[in-house]
């Protein structure tokens, strides 16, 4: 057979001769060839001997490789096979990858990554659930090896379209995290996320209950069973949402006074994971605790709808929809608008706000509210192990009492106008060093003096002078 491909023109001008399947042979390399089908179809393909026996290598179509990429091609293939490489074999292995490659999609792999990197991760469940709302539904039945950097971009644009920048942001993180695993867990050569950026600003929430609205919400939740209960509880600890929603009646220790949660249960730092965190039981703590039907064997969460088989559902919904038509009913029925909405864990910053209020030190509020903050972090943190359990106690008591004075004021007897007139005579009474927030109704300042040194007590018999 002689030579005949010798340029791309002739690549395009040679066909199969009478309908037969016919090979033309490369002027430049010896064994390569054009194979030309009945079809139309014309292939590269390498004839060469491997260990003593003649063997056929295809290469590609012409679509694909031009004469001097196919050229190219060939010879990288000779040289392999000269240097005892089997390019077959390659091939082979190759494919298997591939194959497996394919059944590896996102959602396989999403659960792979939940019961082997997120086991023991407190928020695994939300972000369970991100996955399957958000993720799995746009990608989920995607090869992983197949995902692009616009595919993740889609999902991401997802949640900003819809307004949740928020959420758009974690579930970034949570992707990302996800993509890092894989790469090494050699699922995936690179993150397909590496480059892109986070969309829109997280701004941190400022919103906390006044004096003046922190009376609405007692009598609200009041009137709510042991949802209520379980609310009224996290503005008197300052604890998270889930700290108290998932109390057990076992994590309790009504003769010590203490609340007892395990680092599991407590939102820490990788390094801190193990640290556990008490609370104090305050009076306030106290009465709410005796209104909680205790199971009369076993274990049981404390706050819950089903005689203590399980956690309320739905909690921040409840609050969204329950509890805000309640204060705002109770509102209307005072002559006030509906106020602003609030969310579970501004309660939390309600307490931190009012320890604050009551000149309670830094370092001793972030141990309450078990807190990585600005005293304990860094260095300070490794060093300072003191727990500030005595603190601790006097500042939740302290709290509960101002909470307690608070919710237990003659308000509804006011007409606006009184009630205004008694907000500004005790304002103008009030340490200058007090929040604004909290310069109204109910808000009696007095010093302590005690060896630990002075601070602010609301709810005494007395106003506090300036000066």
């Amino acid at each position: 057979m002689k030579d005949q491909v010798r340029t791309s023109a002739s690549v395009r001008r040679l066909g199969a001769i009478d309908g037969k399947r016919t090979e033309y042979g490369v002027r430049s390399l010896t064994g390569l060839r054009l194979v030309c089908h009945p079809s139309g179809s014309k292939v590269w393909q390498l004839r060469t001997r491997i260990d003593g026996s003649e063997v056929r290598l295809r290469i590609g179509t012409v679509e694909v490789y031009s004469l001097a990429e196919a050229i190219a091609e060939a010879q990288a293939l000779l040289q392999k096979i000269a240097s005892g490489i089997d390019p077959r074999e390659e091939r082979r292995a190759a494919e298997v990858e591939a194959v497996e490659a394919e059944g590896n999609t996102v959602a396989s792999v999403v659960e792979d990554w939940m019961r082997r990197a997120m086991a023991d991760k407190r928020t695994k469940h939300k972000i369970w659930l991100a996955f399957v709302k958000d993720v799995l539904p746009e990608i989920g039945d995607m090869a992983l090896t197949k995902v692009a950097k616009k595919d993740c971009v889609r999902v991401i644009n997802r949640l900003v379209d819809r307004g949740a920048i928020t959420g758009s942001r974690r579930l970034y993180a949570h992707l990302s995290g996800f993509f890092t695993w894989c790469v090494a867990q050699d699922l995936i050569p690179t993150n397909p996320m590496a480059g892109m950026a986070r969309t829109g600003v997280e701004h941190s929430r400022e919103r906390f209950l006044s004096v003046e609205e922190i009376p609405f919400f007692w009598e609200a939740a009041h009137d709510l069973g042991p949802f209520g209960l379980s609310l009224q509880m996290l503005l008197l600890s300052g604890a998270r949402r889930g700290e108290i929603a998932n109390l057990k009646w076992s994590e309790i220790d009504m003769k010590a006074g203490l609340i007892r949660l395990s680092g599991a249960r407590v939102k820490r730092l990788p390094k801190r994971a193990n640290e556990g965190h008490t609370i104090p039981l305050s009076t306030g703590m106290r009465n709410i605790l005796v209104q909680c039907p205790r199971p009369a064997k076993g274990d049981g969460f404390v706050f819950s709808d089903t005689g203590g088989l399980r956690p309320i559902q739905s909690y921040e919904r409840k609050v969204r929809t329950v509890l805000l038509r309640n204060v705002a009913a109770r509102r209307a029925a005072a002559g006030l608008g509906p106020g602003e909405p609030f969310t579970a864990h501004d309660l939390r910053r309600t307490c931190v706000t009012g320890l604050q209020a009551l000149r309670i030190p830094l370092e001793v509020v972030e141990a309450v509210v078990a807190h990585i903050g600005v005293a304990r972090a860094g260095v300070l943190g490794v060093y300072r192990r003191y727990s500030y359990d005595t603190e601790k106690r006097e500042a939740l008591e302290a709290w509960s009492r101002h909470l307690l004075s608070l919710v237990a004021l003659p308000r509804k007897r006011l007409s606006p106008e009184a009630a205004a007139a008694l907000a500004a005579e005790q304002t103008a009474a009030l340490d200058p060093r007090i929040p604004e927030s909290y310069r109204g109704l109910g808000s009696k300042v007095v010093m302590r003096e005690d060896g630990d040194g002075a601070g602010f007590v609301i709810g005494g018999s007395r106003p506090m002078t300036k000066g």
